[in-house]
């Protein structure tokens, strides 16, 4: 069989057989004879009954669209939990290529630049350059001239550096370099557009990891309170990640956090009721101090240098086997204590819980919100319709133990 064409009067053959539709068909019941039918078909034969038609489109319109010579974008902060000390990047990327032109111009005339930032209010200098990992190569990165000289984003490899005008590459005696982040142009154009092309010195400086203690960061000291004392497990969850120097912490011989200088955290319980020797009672417990020996006191077992667990002992006011301190192990933003300070003085209850407090607990915390910040930039002033393109980022936070 083939398709019916809904033109009436239209008649398709295939394989010499004749279908009938339209005007060509016989009505129902109606017989129809030889002549009748060989006629129709003579008629369907002949050429000028068959319709052609022309299909074609109307209107085409060819648009493209142009990229701005520079566009950047900057994330919302990132507030990340625990003290984060250093950030690597991770992103995809996609660049137009061009004509080598036998190795006399550059492939790539497109760059991405990335900065992270810790501050809360970033300025210009706050922003840190960053590459992402296994970047072993920085093409096309854009020159800004001040009378002549231009700063790298990173430290380079001196011999490799390789300096393009607009896109063209220039030979060795074209520029001085002044240091292995700068250089100094000889007669430079000041309507043309230069990048270069370097491998990063990764000794001068990591370019793919963000060091927080290269920089100057800013600590704050928090306390916060507990009046309902501690989870049924003796535990208190912080706010935030205590910082803890650890350098400092292994520059003293024999470090204690109860007797050192450096006291990264410090528990005292207040509006307490907590029971003493000879039937007294504590309305305040404050942190281990000298004096306090044969008194009550807070007292922090953490061992900071190997990070092992140490053993708390309870308090006790029992005259044969006294003991002050109420002990506690701090890790990561948790303490852990012998005690809930919140439970009822059940008579059962007095040799394991000696009455209640608000814990409060102060420590330094690094108040860091990080932001990222990606700049594409189109290096030609020719090519308006190419654009470099981030598919893809991701970054990696390490925070401190």
């Amino acid at each position: 069989m083939v398709d019916k064409i809904k033109d009436p009067g239209l008649f398709v053959f295939q394989e010499n057989k004749t279908v009938l539709s339209g005007t060509g068909s016989t009505a129902p019941g109606k017989p129809t004879d030889a002549g009748t039918t060989a006629m129709v078909a003579e008629e369907m034969t002949n050429p000028t009954n068959l319709y052609e038609y022309s299909l074609g489109v109307k209107d085409i319109q060819a648009k493209y669209v142009t990229y701005g010579e520079r566009q950047a974008f900057v994330t919302k902060p990132l507030i990340i939990p625990g003290n984060v000390m250093e950030v690597e990047l991770e992103a995809t990327e996609n660049h137009a290529l061009f004509d080598t032109v036998d190795g006399r111009a550059s492939d790539r005339q497109t760059s991405v630049e990335y900065y992270i930032s810790y501050k809360n209010k970033p300025s210009v200098s706050d922003w840190v350059p960053l590459l992402p990992k296994g970047t072993r190569l920085i093409q096309s990165e854009r020159l800004f001239l001040q009378n002549g000289e231009a700063t790298f984003r990173f430290p380079a490899e001196m011999d490799t550096v390789v300096l393009y005008e607009n896109g063209l590459r220039q030979t060795s005696n074209r520029f001085v370099l002044l240091s292995n982040q700068s250089l100094s142009l000889v007669f430079p154009n000041p309507n043309a557009i230069y990048t270069i092309d370097y491998a990063p010195d990764q000794y001068k400086k990591d370019p793919w990891c963000f060091k927080l203690n290269d920089y100057k960061y800013d600590t704050q000291t928090i306390t916060e309170s507990f009046p309902q004392g501690t989870a049924f497990n003796k535990t208190l969850t912080l706010a935030h990640y205590p910082f803890v120097d650890i350098q400092r912490i292994l520059a003293e011989a024999d470090y204690n956090p109860n007797t050192s200088d450096y006291k990264p955290i410090q528990v005292q319980l207040t509006d307490a009721s907590i029971q003493g020797r000879s039937r007294t009672v504590l309305k305040q417990v404050e942190p281990f101090r000298a004096d306090l020996l044969g008194m009550a006191y807070t007292y922090n077992k953490t061992l900071y240098r190997d990070k092992s667990w140490s053993e708390l002992k309870n308090y006790s006011i029992d005259v044969a086997n006294y003991y002050g301190g109420f002990d506690y192990y701090h890790w990561k933003n948790k303490l852990t204590f012998t005690e809930h300070f919140q439970t009822k003085q059940l008579q059962e209850n007095l040799a394991y819980t000696h009455g209640n407090a608000t814990v409060e607990v102060t420590y330094e915390t690094i108040i860091t919100q990080f932001r990222l910040k990606i700049i594409l930039r189109r290096n030609t002033s020719e090519e308006l319709t190419v654009t470099p393109e981030v598919a893809d980022y991701c970054l990696r936070f390490k925070t401190m133990k």
